[in-house]
Order: C-alpha cells, then structure tokens, then sequence
C-alpha cells in the first residue's frame, strides 16, 4: 500500500536533480565569457563536448550553446559543399569536413534564446539521402 507520495519525492528530485546538472554547464559556459578589451567583443570558450547534431534524409542540423551576451553578429558561419567552419567571438568551434556533400543554397544558422543562454543552431541541406556517420570532423 502506502499513498504513494514517495515516488512522487523521488521523481520531483529527479527532475531538480536534472534542471540543477542543466544549470551547472550553463553556469560553466558563463563563467568562460571574459572580454578581449582591444576587439570589444566577447571571447567566447564554447564547452566542445556539449555540441550536439541530428540528421534526416534532408538535413544535418548542428547545435550548441553560446553565453547570452553573444551577438548574431559575433557567429560566424562558412558553408562549403563539403567543410563547415564556425566561429564565435575569436574561438573557432567548429573547423572541418562534413559527414557528406552539403547543398551550400539550403544552409542556414539561427541564434536564438536557449534558458539561461543562447543556442546557435546551424542546418546544413544534404546532397542525397545517405546516412552521415559524423556530422564534421574535428581539426585539431
């Protein structure tokens, strides 16, 4: 029996537990925005391991989250039919070969309010419908 009111603790911590680790990484990504005083602009350290992709037959979408003072203006985007490059501020993320061949017309970014944060979401227009293994190889 019981009335069941330990489950719901648990599932409530469990939720506070998630949103807490959630708020961790964002606090992190915060704590890594320091200023470059002669650029005026912020130097962003993007936290790499959080850099998340998806893929359908029609597109390979690439998202991670930036401070909330990063300006659309301060990520910058080059599409090529088979590299991407990003960078935020003065920090390269992102810097290498897709997973395949990209149609560089269908390519876009957003940035968009993301929490405590902002996320730059970046949508490459597959060439075909094969399944990419990666989404960019890393240059180290």
């Amino acid at each position: 029996g019981g009335s069941g009111s330990g489950a719901a603790v648990s599932l409530s911590g469990m939720v506070q537990h998630t949103m807490k680790k959630q708020e961790n990484v964002a606090q992190r990504v915060v704590e890594n925005l320091s200023y470059d005083i002669k650029k005026n602009h912020p130097v962003i350290e993007i936290i790499k391991d959080d850099i998340q992709w998806s893929q359908t037959d029609d597109e390979v979408e690439v998202k991670f989250l930036v401070p909330k003072a990063t300006r659309a203006k301060e990520v910058v985007v080059n599409f090529s039919r088979r590299k991407l490059k990003v960078v935020v501020g003065n920090v390269v993320v992102l810097d290498g070969e897709t997973g395949g061949p990209v149609m560089v017309e269908y390519c876009t970014f957003t940035i968009d309010d993301e929490g405590v944060n902002r996320e730059v979401c970046i949508t490459l227009g597959k060439n075909d419908e094969t399944v990419w293994g990666h989404a960019v190889t890393k240059q180290e």
